[in-house]
């Protein structure tokens, strides 16, 4: 009997290193899966801030393009200066051509407005209204935009087209 008990004491001991290893593999094992868990998490963190570091870029360089064509376009709207050709009629059509804008400009800012504020400073003097009823009328949200087309259309030009040009 003591055979025996020796035997299965024997068998229990041996079977023990095992056994332990067993339960030390299954626990490093889930040590693992958790890691990998944590660096696939960590990997999409990566993946989505990586995204939206193209997206910006994209967006940014979709605003680079646009600024990029409109100072293209605002550099061919003005003409480069005239040249002689050397013929009084091609001299005469490239001079309308080129002074058509500014002919515009003039006859809309100098003309046109002037004699529109003009006439309604006439009626209201004629009519005794005090400034503060039609002041609003002198100036309005549509003048000031106009203004401001025509301003940064002849200055901002220039300053696009750097200094001497």
């Amino acid at each position: 009997m003591i055979e025996l008990l020796g035997l299965a004491g024997g068998a229990i001991v041996r079977l023990f290193p095992t056994v332990l290893s067993f339960f030390k593999e299954g626990r490093d094992l889930k040590y693992e899966l958790l890691r990998m868990d944590k660096q696939a998490e960590l990997e999409r963190l990566r993946y989505e801030q990586r995204k939206g570091e193209i997206a910006a870029i994209g967006d940014a360089g979709e605003q680079i393009a646009w600024a990029q064509a409109l100072q293209d376009a605002m550099k061919s709207a003005v003409p480069e200066p005239l040249k002689d050709t050397g013929s009084r009629w091609l001299n005469f059509f490239n001079v309308l051509n080129t002074s058509v804008r500014p002919i515009l400009t003039y006859w809309w800012c100098v003309l046109l407005v002037t004699v529109e504020k003009v006439f309604i400073i006439l009626i209201a003097i004629q009519q005794k209204v005090a400034l503060e009823q039609f002041r609003h009328m002198l100036v309005t949200d549509f003048d000031r935009g106009v203004i401001a087309s025509i301003i940064g259309f002849w200055f901002v030009d220039r300053f696009l087209r750097g200094p001497g040009k």
